[in-house]
């Protein structure tokens, strides 16, 4: 069968990833021997701040960002880019059966229209 739609889950009401950002965020503090000095609320908390054209220098100008803030040394935030992975796409966990998401689709879609 022929791939008809593409459906990207924005806001995870379909399906998630089995590692938090959190979880992401720390292992990269792990992976790069950087003691942590930001969460994901402070990542939140930037986010709209932060205009880059790809990934890597929007997470390179995200976390100097808040290591300036934080006053810390900004090629630790470059140490920590290095060390952060991104989660695989392919890997999520869906949050209903499928069947019961096409349903909930049409439900929600009914009571907007």
């Amino acid at each position: 069968m022929p791939i008809t739609t593409v459906l990207f889950d924005l806001d995870e009401t379909i399906c998630e990833h089995p590692r938090s950002g959190e979880d992401r965020l720390n292992a990269a503090f792990e992976r790069a021997d950087i003691e942590p000095f930001f969460d994901t609320a402070d990542i939140r908390r930037w986010l709209p701040k932060i205009n880059e054209d790809n990934d890597l220098e929007f997470r390179r100008a995200l976390f100097r960002a808040i290591a300036r803030e934080k006053q810390r040394d900004l090629h630790i935030a470059s140490d920590l880019v290095d060390a952060y992975r991104e989660p695989d796409p392919t890997r999520v966990q869906f949050l209903l059966e499928p069947s019961k998401c096409s349903k909930r689709s049409r439900q929600t879609t009914d009571s907007v229209w």
